[in-house]
């Protein structure tokens, strides 16, 4: 029952977050319920990707896991870079792409090796929804560096987020 309400009020407190990231409600127009959608999807399939990872590492290495999974990476993305929209990145500035560079590398590296080390070694439920905690994360730090406007439905957001994480993280 824990493990329900702990869900329940971790997905619902993200959900609410990305509902106060919009000024306005969800307007009927093709490009935001497109989004939604693709949103959706995504959730879908990283799900899926979660299963794939915590049965496919079962007494396997984690450095090879992981090695496969950014092998699996390059050849989907490879081609990806040829499409017209993929062109933008070209224009980006130099200095821009140079300086992310360390954080790049360290998330690809340590994120990574986290992400499938946390899912192989805990419950899915756990692990999937403490990975998936970004928007958690980023919302206080956003706030502190004035991206974001501070409001009392956004902390409650991020309360409810923790709320629903301790229940799943704490066993009853």
């Amino acid at each position: 029952l824990a493990r329900g309400a702990g869900m329940l009020l971790a997905v619902g407190g993200v959900m609410w977050l990305v509902q106060l990231g919009h000024e306005g409600p969800l307007r009927s127009d093709r490009r935001d319920w497109g989004g939604l959608v693709l949103s959706l999807v995504a959730s879908l399939l990283w799900a899926l990707n979660s299963i794939s990872l915590k049965r496919g590492s079962v007494g396997m290495n984690l450095l090879d896991v992981n090695l496969f999974r950014f092998g699996a990476a390059f050849v989907l993305l490879v081609p990806q870079s040829y499409l017209p929209s993929a062109r933008a990145l070209a224009s980006s500035p130099r200095s821009g792409w140079s300086s992310l560079l360390p954080a790049l590398l360290v998330d690809c590296v340590f994120g990574s090796l986290s992400y499938v080390y946390g899912l192989a070694n805990t419950d899915l439920a756990v692990g999937a929804t403490l990975s998936s905690l970004a928007p958690l994360i980023s919302v206080p730090f956003a706030i502190a560096a004035g991206e974001e406007r501070f409001h009392p439905r956004r902390i409650a957001a991020i309360a409810a987020t923790v709320a629903g994480v301790t229940l799943l993280v704490v066993r009853s």
